[in-house]
C-alpha cells in the first residue's frame, strides 16, 4: 500500500493496549499517522502515557472515566464521585456539570484530551445489563437535560466529551460486549425516547458521539455502527458535525478481533470517523484490519477524501481540546494550574478533599428508602452482600458495602455471597439480629432475586440495592436504593445504617 493510503487509514483507528507500557508497535504506529490511544487502568501505573505523548503530541488520549462505576483512574479504590444514576436522583444539573469538571481536571492532569463519556442512554429497561446505573435516568427530559450539563462541565475544563451509545442503548436486554442487541422499535418512538439527551448533548457543542453497536430494524439490518442510515440521522437529522466514534469493535456485537478488518471497512464506510480498538487485540490483528482498510481503498470500496476528511475532524477535536485546557489552565484551577505537558500526580491533591465532599453529598442525596429503617446500628447486624459478576465495562473496580462495616459497628458481621446459594444455612444463628442484604443488579441477576426471596420472610429485614432500581422488589422491612456502587454511594449508604448516631440522638 502506499504511504499515502497508510496515514490516511491510521488516521482514523484510536489503537490500544494492555500494561504500564506502551509496546514498540503501538508507539511505531503513533509515529506513522494512528490517530491515538485509548488508556485502560493498567495503562496510568507506568510510562505508558508518556510514551505517547513524545511519539505524537498531536494524538488523541482518550479513556472511559464516567465516574460511578465505572472508573479507570480510580479502579483500586472506587470512584469518589458518584455516577448518572446517583446524579439524575439527585436532579441537580449544576452539580452534574461540577462533577464532570472535577473528573475532567483529573483527566487533564493525566494528559488525557477524549474521555469516552457521557452515558446518555435513557434506561427505560430495569433489566437492563450494561447501562443501567450509567444512565441518569428511566425519563428522556431528565437524561437530557443532566447530558447537557455533563458535556458543559467536562469541556470547559479541557476535556473533549462524547456522547454514548447512539441511537440509545437503555431499552435493550443484551450486553454488546457478548451479543448484538435488539432495538425492535419504531423511528417515532427512538426520537421521542433515546433521542433528547443527544439533541442536548449536540446542543452543548459536544465534540464527539459514540455510536452503538445495536441491531434497530427500522433502520435497517446492518448493525448501527456500521449502518450508513443510522449515521445519517445522526448527521442530517440531529445536526451533528463532530466526530462519530465506534464502540470497541472487538466486542462481540459485530464479531471478533479475527473480524476486525470486516468490521472496520463496514464502519468506515457507512461514515464513522474514527474506530475504537480493544485492548486486547495483537499487533497483527491492528495490522491485518489496516490492510483490509487500506485494500478497501484501492478497490475503491472506501473513498481516501472521505478518510481524510475524518482525519481532519480528529485532528481539530485535539486542537480545539487543547485550546479548552489551555484556557482552564490560564483560568487558575488548583488541580491543573501547571499542568501542560508534564504527568505531577500531586497537583490532583490540592482538590481532593474537595471532592471527596462533594461526592459524599451528592451520594447520600441520592440514597432513597421505601419502608420502616429499623434499628440496625449497634444491635451486631448480620451483612449478607452478594457479589455477582461485575459487567465488562466496569471491569475489576473495586465495589461493596461489606467491607466497610466493621469500621464503623464491629458487633456487626458480614457475609460475601459469590454465587447462588440458599440463604437458610447463612441465617441459622441470626437470634433475631438485623439483617441487610446487599445487592446489585437485582433484576439482571436472577440467583441474587432468588437469594433475596428466600430470606424475605426474615425480620427484621434489609435489602440494599447499589444497582439499578428493581420494578418489583421483594417484600422487606426497608429497601435502600443508592443508585450505585461508587466508593462514594457504598460509603454513604454504610453511613446511613451503621455509623454511630450522635450522642443524644435515636438510633435508627
Amino acid at each position: 500500500m502506499s504511504d499515502e493510503v497508510r496515514t490516511a487509514v491510521l488516521g482514523c483507528l484510536l489503537g490500544a493496549a494492555s500494561g504500564p507500557v506502551a509496546p514498540p508497535w503501538l508507539v511505531d504506529l503513533l509515529g506513522e499517522g494512528l490517530a491515538g490511544v485509548t488508556l485502560f487502568s493498567s495503562n496510568l501505573d507506568g510510562s505508558f502515557v508518556a510514551e505517547v505523548t513524545r511519539a505524537r503530541s498531536d494524538a488523541v488520549v482518550a479513556i472511559d472515566e464516567e465516574a460511578g462505576d465505572v472508573t479507570r483512574v480510580c479502579w483500586r479504590q472506587g470512584s469518589p464521585l458518584p455516577g448518572n444514576a446517583a446524579l439524575g436522583a439527585v436532579d441537580d444539573p449544576s452539580l452534574t456539570a461540577l462533577v464532570a469538571e472535577h473528573v475532567a481536571r483529573s483527566l487533564v492532569a493525566l494528559g488525557v484530551n477524549l474521555n469516552l463519556a457521557p452515558c446518555v442512554d435513557v434506561n427505560t429497561d430495569p433489566a437492563n445489563p450494561v447501562i443501567g446505573t450509567r444512565s441518569f435516568g428511566a425519563e428522556p427530559g431528565l437524561a437530557a437535560r443532566h447530558a447537557h450539563a455533563f458535556v458543559t462541565g467536562m469541556q470547559r475544563a479541557g476535556v473533549a466529551a462524547c456522547a454514548k451509545h447512539f441511537p440509545g442503548h437503555g431499552s435493550t436486554d443484551v450486553d454488546s460486549h457478548l451479543a448484538l442487541p435488539l432495538v425492535d422499535d419504531p423511528w417515532e418512538v427512538l426520537a421521542a425516547r433515546d433521542l433528547p439527551p443527544f439533541t442536548a448533548a449536540i446542543e452543548a457543542g459536544v465534540a464527539a458521539v459514540m455510536i452503538g453497536h445495536l441491531r434497530v430494524p427500522c433502520l435497517g439490518e446492518a448493525p448501527t455502527s456500521q449502518n450508513p442510515v443510522a449515521i445519517d440521522r445522526l448527521r442530517r437529522l440531529l445536526g451533528f458535525d463532530g466526530i462519530i466514534v465506534t464502540d470497541a469493535l472487538d466486542m462481540a456485537a459485530v464479531g471478533s478481533a479475527d473480524d476486525l478488518g470486516h468490521a472496520a471497512v463496514a464502519s468506515l464506510r457507512a461514515g464513522c470517523d474514527l474506530l475504537c480498538l480493544g485492548p486486547a487485540l495483537e499487533s497483527g490483528q491492528v495490522a491485518s484490519a489496516t490492510v483490509a482498510v487500506s485494500t478497501a481503498v484501492q478497490d475503491g470500496v472506501l473513498q481516501i477524501d472521505a478518510l481524510r476528511r475524518s482525519q481532519a475532524r480528529v485532528r481539530a477535536m485535539v486542537a480545539q481540546a487543547n485550546r479548552r485546557r489551555r484556557q482552564a489552565c490560564a483560568g487558575g484551577h488548583p488541580a491543573v494550574a501547571t499542568r501542560v505537558d508534564e504527568f505531577r500526580v500531586e497537583e490532583l491533591r490540592v482538590e481532593e478533599f474537595r471532592v471527596e465532599e462533594l461526592g459524599r453529598d451528592i451520594a447520600a442525596r441520592a440514597i432513597t428508602a421505601d419502608g420502616t429503617l429499623r434499628p440496625v446500628r449497634s444491635r451486631s447486624a448480620l451483612v449478607v452482600e452478594c457479589r455477582p459478576t461485575p459487567p465488562a465495562s466496569s471491569a475489576d473496580v473495586v465495589w461493596g458495602v461489606s467491607g466497610l462495616v466493621a469500621g464503623l459497628d464491629p458487633s456487626a458481621a458480614a457475609i460475601t455471597v459469590t454465587e447462588p446459594v440458599n440463604p437458610g444455612a447463612l441465617m441459622a444463628d441470626r437470634h433475631g439480629r438485623p439483617t441487610v442484604l446487599v445487592v446489585r443488579g437485582l433484576a439482571v441477576d436472577p440467583w441474587q432475586r432468588a437469594f433475596v426471596e428466600a430470606a424475605a420472610g426474615s425480620d427484621p429485614l434489609v435489602l440494599v440495592e447499589l444497582g439499578w432500581p428493581a420494578a418489583d422488589p421483594p417484600p422487606v422491612d426497608l429497601y435502600v436504593v443508592t443508585h450505585g456502587a461508587s466508593a462514594a454511594s457504598c460509603r454513604a449508604v454504610a453511613d446511613l445504617l451503621f455509623a454511630p448516631a450522635p450522642a443524644g440522638a435515636p438510633h435508627g
